[in-house]
């Protein structure tokens, strides 16, 4: 009878120590003052966020990594809800494990200086940039590693990329939403992009194994040459704008369909 007790005290007791686990691993975190990253004066725990917290940058506070102390190995939170401003001077580098969420929220800025890097793996990785968000990141979002298919960009505000976008991912433009990248956008086995607001590239899109659908509001800009390489796919059913247009040899057949769009070619089309 003492044993069967006693048993059942170190149950409890197991499951008590359990639950004080979870607590412990997992907490939402939010910023009370302007500050380092780092810097556990700079939120309301104390402590500066781990990869298991959701945190919290509200409107009027302004939170910065340092360039030599960046978000290298970030995963720094679980999710990330950006209402006031976040200025990242280095990397923002999603790490093999990591699903991280990043949402922008109306009013919220996110200012990465130099790259957006997504490992292998991050199969439920997700950035959102909501109407009146904006992100900004000083030279590449890039994958550096394989492809994944889960892999999201929802944008509904306004993403400046300085270069370029070389990525395996899902790029939703919404009807508000509108993308400026100074560089080229390169896919590179499975990007996907469906446009419903206003994409303007400076130089280069590069479709390889693509598929890009530009909707009734679409409105597609580039400057430079828009080449529709091996298992691309453009649906056009808005407005299409660049200074060439190029077919690779090997390009599926359509690989293009503007039944029911405008597409303006400056200078030339070009067929391998």
């Amino acid at each position: 009878m003492q044993t069967q007790k006693l048993y059942r005290q170190q149950v409890f007791v197991f499951i008590l120590l359990l639950c004080f686990s979870f607590i412990a691993q997992a907490a939402t975190i939010t910023a009370v003052a302007d500050g380092d990253w780092a810097n556990g004066t700079t939120w309301d725990s104390g402590t500066a966020p781990t990869d298991l917290d959701d945190v919290i940058i509200p409107t009027g506070i302004t939170v910065t990594r340092l360039t030599g102390n960046n978000l290298t190995t970030i995963a720094n939170f679980a999710t990330l809800e950006v209402n006031g401003v976040l200025v990242i001077e280095d990397n923002l580098f999603f790490a093999q494990w990591s699903a991280d969420n990043i949402t922008i929220k109306d009013g919220g800025e996110l200012n990465i200086g130099n790259n957006i890097e997504i490992n292998i793996g991050d199969p439920g990785m997700h950035i959102t940039v909501e109407n009146g968000g904006k992100l900004f990141v000083g030279n590449q979002i890039t994958t550096i590693s394989s492809a994944h298919p889960e892999r999201f960009i929802y944008n509904y505000g306004y993403i400046e990329v300085g270069l370029d976008i070389t990525l395996d991912v899902n790029i939703y433009n919404y009807e508000t939403g509108a993308m400026l990248v100074h560089g080229n956008i390169e896919g590179q086995s499975v990007l996907r992009m469906y446009n419903y607001g206003i994409i303007t590239v400076d130089q280069d899109l590069n479709l390889f194994k693509t598929e890009l659908e530009n909707y009734a509001s679409g409105n597609l800009i580039v400057f430079g040459e828009i080449y529709v390489m091996e298992g691309s796919h453009i649906i056009n059913d808005g407005y299409i704008q660049s200074t060439d247009f190029r077919y690779a040899s090997n390009t599926n057949d359509p690989g293009l369909d503007n039944t029911n769009g405008t597409l303006i070619v400056i200078e030339e089309i070009i067929t391998e």
